[in-house]
């Protein structure tokens, strides 16, 4: 099979997916909407392009062949693989827009995929009950990360992870990367889970039905029925035997919840208000903080929790214990853990969020973001990159501006923020900086 036969035949399927946190590698990113012009610029490859892949794999395999991967398997695998260059585009693809946390969790949780999941988890009660017997993990939060991941396995991905993998790591910027995932994968075919030409998965090399990098499935992935394979693409038992087992070993506390939703007093310090930031239960109930119908919170000593205001002052709050940071393993971005805690929540009828989301708000540019960040800095509250992430450090960065100026120092930002900040600035160039777009 050549190569233009092989990138036709696994071309990507379409998915509704906003989230990119981080790398945003455990999960299939949207595909953006393209010209015509660029649809062609893409199907095309200069033979400068194809001789410096050629070089570069042969170089690889010869690495390959030093870890004990064997002849046949790099030849079943690399042998008639080229670079994609629909992974090229969408590796350097940068999306202007980012949805506020509300609209992502909107089609998280839409009425659809809850009717769907609370399906499935009937269906496969008998081996949901299994697992969570071996890994602690109740089966309304592997339904629910099933569902977010591959919307119950409907959309796992139609890049052959091979090729995907061999593209991201001979050149760009996740090139370290795909060359760990590329190995790792390749120890996959060695293992005989799967053969090469059948592991498929998303663009960035996220497999099977709950989204395992090839490192991730090395040490976590679970062989449930014991018939010699760990097959995370279509045998339920270990796809849901592996996801607990990853969720146990980032730490899952068995009978224990991920989090609550809760009402912060009035005079509440926001700057508290960050999932690393660990107190007591106790601590937490001194503040004044009660959960969000009205009872108390336990004054325990012995439990830790956070605090968390993902939209700021304005939204709701949640009180988050250590399966939600579990969660974060899975996927290092605060609306995912919560999008995922929320459905499970739903799949058994619990509470829906009371607060209501400052939905009049209104998510900034990537242009916007990339500006913001830079005019904090020449205010002297030091982002500590212009990249377009409103991550941890531009949120410091706008609680320091935020309490300066006797604001409530709750670190989000809105576009009134940003004209403020525009009036008190003398800059007139926004910057050409470029950068990741992650969901916080």
């Amino acid at each position: 099979m050549n190569a233009s036969k092989t990138r036709a035949r696994l071309s990507p399927l379409p998915r509704s997916k906003a989230l990119l946190a981080g790398l945003a590698l455990l999960a299939l990113a949207a595909t953006p909407v393209e010209s015509a012009a660029q649809t062609q610029a893409q199907d095309t490859l200069t033979e400068a392009d194809q001789a410096e892949f050629a070089a570069w794999l042969k170089d690889f395999r010869k690495q390959a062949r030093a870890t004990g991967i064997s002849r046949q398997t790099l030849d079943s695998a690399l042998s008639d693989i080229a670079p994609n260059p629909k992974v090229i585009h969408l590796n350097n693809f940068q999306p202007e827009h980012s949805k506020p946390v509300w609209e992502y969790l909107d089609g998280a949780i839409s009425d659809a995929r809850v009717t769907k999941g609370k399906a499935l988890l009937a269906q496969h009660s008998a081996l949901l009950s299994e697992v969570e017997k071996e890994y602690g993990v109740p089966p309304r939060y592997l339904v629910a990360i099933w569902g977010m991941e591959t919307s119950f396995g409907a959309i796992t991905g139609g890049f052959n992870a091979i090729e995907a993998l061999a593209t991201l790591g001979y050149k760009g910027k996740r090139a370290n990367f795909g060359r760990t995932q590329l190995m790792a994968a390749l120890q996959i075919v060695e293992n005989g889970d799967k053969a090469a030409q059948d592991m498929t998965g998303s663009w960035a090399g996220a497999m099977g039905q709950t989204q395992f990098i090839p490192t991730t499935f090395l040490t976590y992935a679970v062989d449930y029925d014991k018939d010699g394979h760990r097959d995370i693409w279509s045998n339920l038992g270990d796809v849901f035997a592996s996801t607990a087992h990853y969720l146990e070993s980032s730490g899952w506390e068995r009978d224990r919840s991920w989090g609550r939703e809760v009402a912060l007093p009035q005079d509440f310090d926001y700057a508290l208000a960050d999932r690393n930031s660990r107190k007591s239960l106790a601590e937490w109930s001194a503040y004044g903080i009660k959960f969000a119908n009205g009872s108390d919170v336990p004054a325990l000593e012995d439990r830790m929790a956070a605090v968390i205001a993902p939209a700021g002052h304005q939204g709701p709050a949640f009180m988050i214990f250590g399966n939600f940071h579990a969660i974060l393993r899975y996927n290092n971005s605060t609306s995912y853990a919560l999008a995922v805690s929320l459905l499970a929540d739903q799949l058994i009828d619990g509470e829906k969020i009371a607060a209501a989301w400052p939905r009049h708000e209104r998510a900034l540019s990537r242009q916007e973001r990339l500006e913001f960040q830079q005019r904090l800095t020449d205010l002297g509250f030091d982002t500590k990159g212009v990249d377009g992430i409103l991550g941890a450090n531009t949120r410091a960065a706008l609680r320091a501006y935020q309490k300066a100026n006797e604001k409530i120092p709750d670190g989000f930002a809105t576009g009134a923020l940003l004209e403020e900040i525009r009036a008190l600035t003398s800059q007139t160039d926004q910057p050409s900086q470029s950068g990741d777009v992650a969901q916080e």
